[in-house]
């Protein structure tokens, strides 16, 4: 089967919580999944590098991540040995002849949570960034990918394109969104050409329309299915939100919840939900029936998906 080209390729990431029919289904659409290696997470790796290589599953591209932020954030380091030894464990149970695999390096986050790195800490986490990603490379090739944070300078970011033509790039989470896209905007605006982008956590609307990225990933997907939302498509296109899960506090608090919401949202959430075989009893009581449809309706905005750029004004490489 031959696929289309999207015009951005959009990795769904994060774990749904269970093995399941959901998993089973939802491989057979997408063709971009990113999965974490920290700690839990790499059982789910594992299982989502034999059900990519599946017959007849649409993978194509399959991402591993360090779970450097994820281990950060609790106060922990991963370590280069262990990472090397899970990377290669996942990677063995995918069929590479069908699936292309990418590694994010293991970069060192400065500082610590909720404490800004002084520039010495900067630097520090740069060269450890470098001397990580020279082993990776050593011993995966060229599919592993580098990352670029926004608090680093333009120097760094042709040095982090001098290491490989696809790279990742971080806006800094603690910034208001305009902020982000703008300097997100300049970031692509002076790479040198030929050079591939994986967005960070950007899949804001606007990121993503203005900013010629190669890749993104999400988990905002899961998060919202969670939460008891689901997340589908208008007439135009657009993004609709409502409240479903028979246990959202929600139901009480009128147009906030499938049963007291507008009548239109209403509507669209049962059309959508009956395309991709849905039922909506099974959407108000199972978060993983959410999450399906949640990524069913990303795979969805991706065929309508146009890039929209445009024009920098100034520079934000200073933040």
């Amino acid at each position: 089967m031959l696929l289309p080209d999207y015009n951005l390729n959009f990795f769904l990431s994060g774990n749904m919580g269970r093995a399941g029919a959901e998993e089973e289904k939802l491989v057979k659409e997408l063709q971009c999944r990113l999965c974490s290696c920290h700690g839990n997470y790499v059982r789910d790796a594992k299982r989502w590098a034999n059900l990519v290589s599946q017959k007849d599953n649409q993978v194509r591209y399959f991402m591993l991540d360090s779970g450097a932020f994820t281990a950060w954030k609790s106060g922990h380091l991963v370590k280069i040995d262990d990472l090397i030894r899970i990377y290669s464990e996942v990677m063995a149970l995918v069929d590479l002849s069908k699936v292309k695999v990418f590694l994010i390096s293991l970069d060192v986050i400065p500082g610590s949570p909720g404490k800004t790195a002084s520039a010495e800490e900067v630097q520090d986490a740069i060269r450890e960034s470098d001397v990580n990603f020279n082993i990776l490379s050593k011993e995966f090739g060229d599919i592993v990918v580098p990352v670029y944070h926004q608090n680093e300078s333009q120097a760094r970011m042709l040095e982090i394109c001098s290491m490989a033509d696809y790279i990742c790039a971080s806006p800094r989470n603690d910034l208001p969104e305009w902020t982000r896209v703008r300097w997100s905007e300049e970031v692509h605006d002076k790479l040198p050409a030929g050079k591939r982008t994986h967005g960070l956590a950007t899949t804001g609307v606007q990121m993503m329309s203005r900013v010629p990225w190669w890749s993104v990933d999400s988990a905002a997907w899961l998060f919202s299915g969670a939460m008891g939302k689901v997340d589908v498509l208008d007439e135009n296109y657009n993004w609709v939100s409502l409240n479903i899960s028979v246990e959202s506090p929600d139901r009480f608090n009128q147009g906030k919840h499938y049963d007291n919401g507008d009548k239109n949202i209403k509507a669209k959430i049962e059309e959508r939900a009956a395309f991709h075989d849905i039922s909506v009893d099974l959407l108000r009581t199972d978060h993983m029936a959410r999450k399906l449809l949640n990524g069913l309706e990303i795979i969805e905005w991706l065929k309508r998906f146009k890039f929209e750029p445009k024009p920098i004004q100034e520079t934000l490489f200073e933040l």
